[in-house]
């Protein structure tokens, strides 16, 4: 046997499995618009496969509209998942995808970058480590980081970054505008910077306040969210994944196809061509009907992981289902991994930009994911809700310390440090006290 030509049989086995797996992932976290994008371009690929979409199951948009704008009119920005959203003429992976084919050549290296592309969040960011993604990807971690560099060249600038402080570098970097010593201010003192502690900067790097301000005023043309404007064109309406109804005294789950075409094979076509007795034609006709059972294992595969983590959900969030008041209970990703016996990546995939509908509401399902923060138990977004409240109802000219809040909480039995309630502070971009006073 030719053992070269074996172990470029492997190789090619090797790559397409992990295409494959990629792709996998991908359809896992794609919303109903990029999915039905994605079929609709392997329908292109495959003559025997068509898609119908059911005029009958096509989301009423205008229905959510009526039924759920006054729910949300003055609910906090975690809630406030129905309305207006972006209608994507070309989106984030399909920008990305394009300049990745167009500028690398057909390799190992380019399939990781792939792989990457759709491992971003809707910013733009990749929020997945390497040891996260090790299972999922047939890659060093020498290769992953490589390819990582390569993500990060493409437009715009600040795709692929691992956090705020690197978006902002990767931006600096590529722009010939930047004042001189911006990226080494951001890189070796973003934290000190974010706080404003100017003075402190000033003295460490032997610069003046006012090159530290014109850096200030440099940083606030760039964005936070380099992905974020491919999600801000047009306006579409949400359409659920899933629906929770009670019946009796349970919870059914209903998963919601609308708007997902329907995936058929088409069987005449497929019979005709088969009456062909060339073996080069056998051989496609064969590969197609395999890609075809393949696509929809796995469309029935995102739909039972969605169901899975839906059912974890309730089970978990017992109070928010039954409760008036909806309270959430602390609730991780790994939770629900250990329960449904998956990785915690795929948890996170699953949720990405999906939506639950319930008789009193549409919710995000990653909004379902909190931390304890209390020896009540009680979520980090309850907690967080209670600090906008508690600030919202201070006195605007003599505002409350983050010590003074914990005070407050503290008397409501939730027990937290005052470091936390600055985190929290800072999470809802809500400034100190000395930034909220008005004279």
């Amino acid at each position: 046997m030719n053992l070269e030509h074996k172990h470029l049989q492997e190789q090619r086995q090797t790559i397409k499995m992990t295409q494959e797996l990629s792709q996998a992932i991908a359809v896992l976290q794609y919303t109903k618009e990029e999915l039905t994008a994605y079929l609709e371009d392997k329908a292109l690929e495959n003559p025997f496969l068509d898609i119908v979409v059911d005029q009958k199951s096509v989301l009423d948009k205008n229905r959510f509209k009526e039924t759920y704008k006054e729910q949300y009119k003055n609910t906090s920005d975690d809630y406030d998942v129905i309305g207006q959203l972006p209608e994507k003429t070309k989106n984030l992976a399909q920008f990305l995808h394009e300049q990745v084919m167009l500028s690398m050549r057909e390799m190992k290296l380019r399939d990781i970058v792939q792989f990457l592309v759709d491992n971003l969040d809707e910013n733009g960011y990749l929020k997945f480590t390497y040891q996260e993604l090790s299972d999922s990807i047939d890659a060093t971690e020498v290769e992953f980081e490589n390819g990582l560099t390569l993500l990060q060249q493409l437009d715009p600038a600040g795709i692929g970054a691992r956090s705020l402080s690197e978006c902002i570098c990767l931006q600096i970097d590529r722009d010939i505008r930047a004042p001189k010593s911006a990226f080494r201010i951001i890189q070796n003192h973003f934290e000190e910077f974010s706080q404003k502690k100017w003075q402190k900067i000033a003295i460490s790097e032997n610069i003046s306040l006012q090159e530290i301000e014109k850096i200030a005023d440099y940083i606030k043309t760039l964005t936070p969210y380099p992905g974020k404007r491919f999600n801000e064109e047009t306006n579409l309406y949400i359409s659920p994944d899933v629906r929770v109804t009670r019946v009796a005294d349970a919870w059914q789950i209903i998963p919601i196809n609308a708007g997902i075409p329907e995936v058929q094979f088409n069987t005449s076509y497929f019979d005709l061509m088969k009456a062909e007795t060339e073996s080069e034609v056998q051989q496609y006709l064969q590969q197609k009907q395999a890609d075809y059972h393949w696509i929809k294992q796995v469309l029935d595969k995102r739909i039972s992981t969605i169901t899975a983590v839906t059912e974890a959900i309730l089970q978990r969030q017992h109070s928010f289902f039954n409760e008036e008041h909806h309270p959430l209970q602390p609730m991780t990703f790994m939770d629900v991994a250990t329960e449904i016996d998956v990785h915690e990546s795929t948890i996170s995939r699953t949720v990405n930009n999906k939506y639950l509908e319930t008789s009193f509401g549409i919710y995000e399902l990653r909004s379902f994911f909190t931390q304890g923060v209390s020896e009540n138990n009680i979520s980090n977004k309850t907690v967080q809700e209670l600090i906008k409240v508690i600030i919202a109802e201070e006195d605007t000219k003599k505002p409350l310390s983050d010590q003074k809040i914990t005070d407050l909480l503290k008397k409501s039995d939730i027990a937290i440090s005052r470091r936390t309630v600055a985190k929290y502070r800072t999470q809802l971009h809500i400034g100190s006290a000395q930034q909220r006073k008005r004279f």
